[in-house]
């Protein structure tokens, strides 16, 4: 499998060295240098590319989708705080027949958590005086 990386902070570098442990090709690594506002993301640029790993930051993160989407390009993003954007990213998916996954987080803590409130909610519901809620705070 072939992979372009697209944001190398924490979770980029950690990409890059589970990649190379499994001998995964990094075909190509895109940062604030090189993708300024998803215009370093092209068909030139992705050629040979199986898939975009999309983890850089809210402001950017649907311009970098858009741009993978546009160049023919599978994504699994897992940057979040765009959300506002994210049913106009699946729908031009959609439209160029290209994978699109989004997770919030890919976080072993956050999704164990995530786990434990699913089942802390099914009891506080049981109560009229709880309401449970998850709120993400930047």
């Amino acid at each position: 499998m072939n992979i372009a990386i697209i944001g190398y902070g924490k979770m980029g570098k950690e990409i890059e060295t589970i990649a190379n442990e499994r001998n995964i090709t990094i075909k190509k690594i895109f940062t604030s240098k090189n993708n300024i506002a998803g215009t370093g993301l092209t068909k030139q640029s992705l050629k040979g590319v199986d898939v975009c790993l999309e983890f850089s930051t809210p402001d950017v993160a649907f311009d970098n989708v858009a741009a993978s989407i546009a160049a023919g390009k599978n994504v699994v993003c897992g940057t979040t705080g765009w959300m506002s954007k994210m049913n106009e990213a699946k729908t031009f998916a959609v439209k160029n027949n290209v994978g699109f996954l989004f997770a919030a987080n890919f976080s072993i803590g956050l999704n164990i958590f995530s786990h434990i409130l699913a089942s802390a909610s099914e009891l506080f519901n049981r109560f009229d005086d709880y309401d449970v809620f998850i709120h993400e705070q930047f």
